[in-house]
């Protein structure tokens, strides 16, 4: 059985609980009931602990206003309803292209609001402190913003992630480009929002040009740099309606990115997993080339 959909759906059914049970009930998006859950669960005398989360998964640098809102609300349900607490999660989804410094802030501000009235702002402070860098963690910020700039909301995700989970997808059809192409299409962010985005970018790449040469730097370095090549293909695909165009330069960039993205990931994780996280890079690379020749082609 599935608890998550019997809380939401079948209420009624939380009395075949065992009673030695702990029920935990996952929210990402920053509208998730948690308050209204909890009411239910104590009202049954459930034993549970809510689960926020650092919304960083298939992001590539986080949705803090997700992440903000879910972990302040689930803490604050927590304490009215007399849960056991909240359990902070950070997921894999898609290669686990986010780094760590993505979900430091997540991290932190579960702690604090788990044991006082604190807000984001406290939580920036601390990881300030921590990181003793102004700069990375104002970079830090503006990245996890980007997701705003797009121009929908969305209760997973981003648009520009899209890009990449839209990939690994298509490699289970039949005729994985024409997936993709039509998925691309139907998704755009327009001009407008493109534009926001890449001030956005410019803004974060001046921060982090004035940070500290750590590793920390290194991760988000990288993780603005798929970002962008992220947002030229989302621009170039919009072309495709009037004109020819080729992928050469986002196609190079990808693979530069996967270089980086090696070193990185092996001065924190277990070498083996490297290729798992990096094969919707390689799906995706591929699936640019068969559409650059078939562009060059007609």
């Amino acid at each position: 059985m599935l608890w998550g959909d019997v809380l939401i759906n079948h209420p009624d059914k939380i009395d075949e609980l065992p009673k030695d049970a702990i029920f935990i009930d996952w929210g990402y998006n920053k509208d998730y009931p948690f308050m209204e859950h909890a009411k239910m669960l104590d009202s049954k005398k459930t034993n549970y602990l809510l689960a926020p989360g650092t919304s960083s998964w298939s992001t590539i640098t986080s949705r803090i206003l997700d992440m903000q809102e879910t972990i302040i609300n689930s803490a604050n349900a927590s304490k009215k309803y007399h849960g056991l607490g909240i359990l902070v999660t950070d997921w894999g989804d898609i290669g686990h292209l986010q780094y760590l410094p993505v979900s430091y802030l997540g991290f932190i501000l579960g702690g604090l609001v788990a044991w006082s009235d604190s807000s984001l702002n406290d939580a920036i402070c601390y990881l300030k402190k921590m990181l003793n860098d102004d700069a990375l963690v104002e970079a830090i910020l503006e990245l996890g913003k980007y997701h705003l700039l797009e121009g929908e909301y969305r209760s997973y995700g981003s648009r520009l992630f899209n890009t990449i989970l839209w990939a690994e997808h298509a490699m289970r059809q039949d005729n994985p480009t024409t997936f993709y192409q039509e998925k691309m299409m139907a998704n755009l962010i327009d001009e407008k929002h493109l534009a926001l985005l890449k001030i956005s970018f410019i803004k974060a790449e001046s921060l982090l040009a004035l940070a500290k040469d750590t590793l920390e730097k290194e991760e988000m370095l990288n993780s603005l740099f798929l970002l962008k090549t992220l947002a030229s293909l989302n621009a170039k695909f919009s072309l495709l309606k009037i004109q020819t165009v080729d992928f050469n330069k986002e196609i190079q960039e990808l693979k530069q990115y996967a270089k980086v993205h090696k070193t990185l990931w092996e001065k924190r994780n277990n070498p083996y997993g490297y290729e798992e996280s990096v094969k919707r890079i390689k799906w995706l690379i591929e699936i640019l080339l068969k559409l650059t020749r078939k562009e060059q082609i007609q």
